[in-house]
């Protein structure tokens, strides 16, 4: 089984009630005033509106109207994974972690919004940070949280703290949403659909443990990712 780098990546997120709503997802915010670099801090109310969904609510009455295009494939294709395609899909995934690392997001988005897709959890894990933040994409909170979603199926500790954390801070409607993503996308993306085994090991050279997670060969189905446009 080809060579993979343990998950080492974590972020502190918090949810605090400063009198922002919560933010309509087809508003797409492209402002990053709530956050700063890998550490952030969500700060929008949490008793505030759902998204809005219908005409007549908030983001109607604006005079830019803008539209959320979700591009999810109709039907899904399969791909065939043997080793040598998935050394090079850890490849990809390496490379976009090192786009991140520097600042260098749309590279960052395209590798892992790719290695994500096909089941990658640090890759799932980084693309929830930058939906959440705007970064290489629009901002999409929804999206984000779904993809930590897909992403904590790897047991990591750290971001199952970071989800709840997040999702307790949520009201019904928005619990409500959150969850209907979450389940659409491991059904696409998760670990049973993309054929992805999370496991501790031992840390060579200590005694400590770390998640490893790896695809294993085989037939998957392959899904494109949903984005959030505005117009």
């Amino acid at each position: 089984m080809p060579k993979r780098r343990s998950i080492q990546h974590g972020a502190i997120l918090a949810i605090g009630a400063t009198g922002d709503s919560w933010p309509a997802d087809n508003e797409c915010r492209t402002d990053n005033s709530h956050f700063a670099n890998r550490f952030y801090l969500l700060t929008y109310a949490v008793n505030g509106p759902p998204w809005p969904l219908v005409a007549g609510d908030r983001i109607m009455k604006r005079p830019i109207v803008v539209f959320l295009i979700m591009f999810m494939a109709t039907s899904a294709f399969a791909g065939l994974y043997d080793n040598q395609r998935l050394n090079t899909l850890y490849k990809k995934e390496i490379n976009g972690i090192r786009a991140y690392d520097k600042g260098e997001y749309e590279t960052a988005f395209e590798y892992l919004s790719d290695t994500a897709a096909k089941g990658l959890k640090e890759s799932q894990y980084l693309l929830s940070i930058m939906f959440m933040q705007g970064q290489g994409t629009n901002k999409s909170i929804l999206f984000g949280l779904a993809w930590l979603g897909v992403a904590i199926e790897s047991g990591n500790e750290e971001w199952q703290k970071t989800y709840d954390t997040m999702y307790q801070a949520l009201n019904a409607a928005q619990r409500s949403m959150v969850d209907e993503k979450v389940n659409q996308y491991v059904e696409k993306y998760g670990s049973d659909k993309q054929g992805v085994t999370c496991s501790k090991r031992t840390a060579v050279g200590n005694r400590n443990f770390e998640l490893r997670c790896a695809k294993n060969q085989g037939t998957y189905p392959e899904y494109d990712i949903e984005l959030a446009l505005t117009q």
